[in-house]
C-alpha cells in the first residue's frame, strides 16, 4: 500500500533505497523503524543526564546534542520515508562520524587539540555534501569515516577506554551485515510481523548501543588531553 493519504509528505518523492518494512498509508509510513529509532534519543538523553556536568570542559559535551540530531533525523526519515529526509538522515550521521574522526586524529597526535573544531567541521561538511551528490556516496562516506575512526583507535593505547571501545565495535560488526541484508530485501518478515520486527529495526537498536559505547570511550580518551 502506498502513502496516498494527504500527509505532510504527500508531495515529496519517496526514498530511492528501500528497506524491508512495507509502506503504510498515513503519517507514519514505517512504524517499527520509526519506533526503534527512538533508541538514539534514549542514548542522547542518557548521555546528557549522566555526563553533562562532568564533561563541560570536553568536546564530548556536544555528543548528546549530535546523537539527538541523529535520532530526530532518523525518526523523520522513517516516519515519512522520503528522499530528502533520507539525505538529512545520512547528513546528521556524518556530524557524529566527523566529530569522532576529528577527535581520533587528536588522540593519535596528528592534529593539535586547538584545531579539532575546525577539522570536525570540515570533515562533517564533506560528509553532509556526500549524500547530496548521491545517496550511495553518502552511505560510502559514513562507512569510510567510521572505519577510519576504528583504524585510528587500534593504534592508540586505549587504557581505561579499552572496554567501552571494544563494546562499541561488536554491535556495529553484527548490525552492519543486518543493515546490508535489509537494504537487499533479504530476511524480510511479512504478514502480521511486517510492522512488528524487521532487520532495520534491529540495526537501530544495535547501532544505538554502539553509539553509547563509542561516546563512553570517547569521553575517557578526551580526559587525557589536559595531561
Amino acid at each position: 500500500m502506498t502513502t496516498d493519504l494527504l500527509t505532510p509528505w504527500s508531495g515529496l518523492a519517496r526514498a530511492t533505497i528501500d528497506t524491508c518494512e512495507p509502506d503504510l498509508a498515513g503519517w507514519i509510513v514505517h512504524p517499527i523503524e520509526t519506533i526503534s529509532a527512538l533508541a538514539y534519543l534514549f542514548v542522547a538523553a542518557r548521555l546528557w543526564r549522566r555526563y553533562r556536568l562532568s564533561d563541560r570542559a570536553l568536546p564530548a559535551r556536544w555528543l548528546p546534542a549530535i546523537v539527538g540530531l541523529v535520532g530526530g533525523a532518523s525518526l523523520l526519515f522513517h516516519a515519512s520515508f522520503r528522499a530528502w529526509f533520507q539525505i538529512v538522515d545520512l547528513a546528521t550521521i556524518c556530524l557524529f562520524t566527523g566529530f569522532m574522526l576529528a577527535t581520533a586524529s587528536v588522540h593519535l597526535g596528528t592534529v593539535s587539540q586547538r584545531w579539532w573544531p575546525s577539522i570536525a567541521m570540515a570533515i562533517s561538511a564533506t560528509g553532509i555534501i556526500a549524500p547530496l551528490l548521491h545517496i550511495g556516496v553518502g552511505f560510502a562516506m559514513v562507512a569510510a569515516q567510521i572505519s577510519a575512526v576504528l583504524w585510528i583507535w587500534r593504534q592508540l593505547p586505549l587504557g581505561d577506554a579499552t572496554r567501552p571501545a571494544h563494546r562499541a565495535v561488536w554491535p556495529l560488526l553484527i548490525g552492519t551485515p543486518i543493515l546490508g541484508l535489509d537494504h537487499a530485501g533479504v530476511g524480510c518478515l511479512g504478514g502480521d510481523l511486517a510492522h512488528i520486527i524487521q532487520p532495520h529495526a534491529v540495526w537501530h537498536l544495535l547501532s544505538a548501543t554502539s553509539v553509547w559505547y563509542f561516546c563512553s570511550a570517547e569521553r575517557l580518551l578526551e580526559r587525557r588531553w589536559a595531561s
